[in-house]
């Protein structure tokens, strides 16, 4: 359900699975229809705050592998 709800948002998903049966499952996004009350409570989870800004982030710190 995350990973159609998020599609249909319009973002990028890079789902991780070894499970063959779970990679089929990732893919087989379009093949049902889920329910509208599940889309207004993923909706309604929305903080309206970015989760990753790259322009605002300091990248020299030493988290990711850059130091000064």
């Amino acid at each position: 359900m995350i990973i159609r709800w998020t599609v249909e948002k319009g973002a990028a998903v890079l789902p991780k699975s070894e499970s063959p049966e779970h990679v089929r499952e990732n893919v087989d996004l379009f093949d049902w229809e889920p329910d509208p009350a599940d889309h207004e409570r993923l909706d309604d989870l929305d903080r309206h705050e970015p989760v990753y800004d790259t322009l605002t982030r300091d990248s020299t710190d030493e988290t990711y592998g850059i130091s000064t």
